[in-house]
């Protein structure tokens, strides 16, 4: 029987493992890449520059604690004058928020300006008032006196000037009561009662002649 010729096989290769290459050791602890860097300059910092170097904050110097005083000494702006009873009675309010004597006066200073601003917009308010009620009033007394107003003025006027003193005077300009209808009215009548019960006097009558305010306002008393 004839061999068989058996096909040669293919020589058989030695096998070979072909392994990725080793990344060297990564040196850097804050990561070599994008994702995984964590110390990266900024944006806007140009490639090869450094970025600015950071400074670190120094601690705040504590302020000295403020010299709280026993007793508070202030003094009112001038023109003013102090309220101490209201400081005595704020005092334990400024010693509970450690409030020293300059600061306390700072606020004393503070609101006696407000308050001076405060008196004058309250004066230039009522002498505008003034100014209105006056002229409305004169208006009503010239509607209610007629022909007769300058007479009855003129006794009205004639009255203060003899029995008003300078403080009655005060009070009619500032209370604005000097115009006042019922006011004017009262004094035009005591004037006329004046003029009416002033005759002319001869030596030896003086007594008789004058009468006393009570008799011009009331009659006759005993």
């Amino acid at each position: 029987m004839a061999d068989e010729v058996v096909p040669n096989s293919p020589p058989t290769q030695p096998s070979t493992t072909v392994e990725a290459p080793t990344p060297p050791e990564n040196t850097n602890p804050n990561g070599s890449t994008l994702l995984t860097q964590s110390d990266t300059p900024p944006a806007d910092v140009p490639p090869g520059d450094k970025p600015p170097e950071k400074v670190e904050a120094k601690p705040e110097e504590k302020p000295e604690a403020p010299v709280v005083p026993e007793k508070y000494e202030v003094k009112a702006p001038e023109g003013m004058e102090l309220d101490s009873a209201a400081i005595e009675k704020l005092s334990p309010v400024f010693k509970k928020h450690n409030l020293s004597n300059e600061a306390v006066q700072e606020i004393v200073d503070a609101y006696s300006g407000h308050m001076g601003d405060s008196l004058k917009a309250q004066d230039a308010q009522f002498e505008a008032w003034l100014k209105t009620e006056t002229k409305n009033n004169e208006t009503a007394l010239r509607t209610e006196f007629g022909s007769q107003y300058d007479t009855n003025i003129r006794s009205a006027q004639k009255a203060i000037g003899r029995f008003a003193d300078a403080s009655v005077k005060k009070v009619l300009d500032d209370t604005g009561l000097g115009s006042h209808p019922g006011m004017v009215k009262m004094f035009a009548k005591i004037g006329a009662m004046v003029r009416e019960d002033s005759p002319a006097l001869v030596p030896g009558q003086l007594n008789e002649g004058r009468k006393s305010t009570a008799q011009l306002l009331y009659g006759k008393t005993n």
